[in-house]
């Protein structure tokens, strides 16, 4: 029989109960909390760290993130601020961020309806007339460029102004009626929307959604100039209602008309081809009236009419006009500039 020694038996009765530990007791009504609090603390350990590590991975990658963002403003801004970076990308990113190149009375003027019209007339100057934008000339004729189209943004984003204090709009169907007419008006007839689109491509680089943008601003411009012109108005109805009282048509276009080509010859015309563009509506005025029949006052492209028929053949009409300037929308916008309310963003040299 072999004896153990105490030291011996000692050891092998810690490996059974597990190398010094205390055996795990059974799982019990009375000790189950006891266990579950055990369990979820064991677990802890590796959901802790877990946890952590991915926190630092978002907040490394916010810091990334933020720096990007930070790099890619300042160098936009320095392409579109210094630079004036007109290219395809940065005129895509100005139709979508609606950042501002200018202020008109505390109204943005938006940098992508700038840089819609600059683009189309570097565009057509570059394509059409070979201008070299490199050389001194070429860089003259850029500053001037840009101040004509600055000036032209400003003036929209004026009439924008004007149309939510009178309550303006341009609707979809006016906008389609522009066009449609533009598209009926041409010298050797109609011509089709692809084709007076590709025209735009070729000469402008507009697409017609551009052109859309800049019939709509020309509409509301025009509105708003009328809307706002009390004393225009007030000069033509005053010179309407003379001749309804029967003063005669030469004398009236002396004392009213703003035409000084015609009013000193009593407002008389000449001939006008019935294919002339019509841009003021007043060929298609005459082409429904009588001979010596006199209009109602007509709304043109930037005046008040009134017209006087005194002849009309198969080809052609003659008539005396009436025009009445308008003044205030002008007057108004050049006001603004001299009280220090245009503030414009970049710089663009002048003469």
């Amino acid at each position: 029989m072999i004896k153990l020694s105490p030291k011996i038996l000692k050891d092998k009765i810690k490996r059974k109960s597990g190398d010094g530990k205390p055996p795990k007791s059974l799982i019990t009504s009375d000790n189950i909390e006891e266990h579950r609090e055990a369990t979820l603390e064991s677990g802890r350990k590796f959901k802790y760290p877990l946890h952590i590590s991915m926190q630092k991975i978002l907040v490394n990658a916010a810091i990334i993130f933020g720096i990007a963002a930070l790099l890619f403003g300042t160098f936009s801004w320095w392409r579109l601020y210094i630079v004036q970076d007109v290219s395809d990308f940065f005129y895509t990113a100005t139709q979508i961020v609606p950042i501002p190149v200018a202020s008109v009375d505390g109204k943005w003027v938006r940098y992508g309806d700038y840089m819609r019209r600059l683009r189309a007339s570097v565009f057509y100057l570059e394509n059409q007339e070979n201008r070299d934008f490199n050389t001194e000339d070429g860089r003259r004729e850029m500053d001037f460029t840009r101040r004509q189209n600055m000036n032209e943004a400003q003036k929209v984003t004026f009439a924008y102004k004007i149309a939510a204090e009178e309550n303006l709009s341009v609707s979809e169907d006016e906008i389609d009626a522009n066009i449609q007419a533009t598209l009926d008006s041409g010298v050797g007839g109609s011509i089709s929307a692809r084709a007076y689109e590709n025209s735009l491509r070729r000469y402008f680089g507009w697409s017609m959604n551009d052109y859309r943008h800049i019939v709509r601003d020309r509409l509301m411009v025009r509105k708003a100039a009328f809307a706002i012109d009390t004393a225009a108005r007030t000069r033509i109805n005053e010179a309407a209602q003379k001749l309804s009282a029967g003063s005669d048509f030469g004398e009236i276009a002396k004392q009213f008309s703003d035409d000084k080509a015609t009013s000193e010859n009593g407002g008389a015309v000449g001939a006008v081809s019935l294919n002339s563009v019509d841009q003021n509506g007043l060929l298609a005025a005459a082409k429904g009236m009588q001979i010596g029949q006199i209009s109602g006052v007509i709304e043109g492209i930037d005046a008040f009419y009134i017209i006087r028929l005194t002849e009309k053949t198969d080809t052609a009409v003659k008539y005396s006009m009436i025009k009445v300037d308008l003044r205030e929308f002008e007057k108004r916008f050049e006001q603004l500039r001299t009280d220090g309310l245009i503030s414009e963003f970049i710089n663009i040299k002048s003469d």
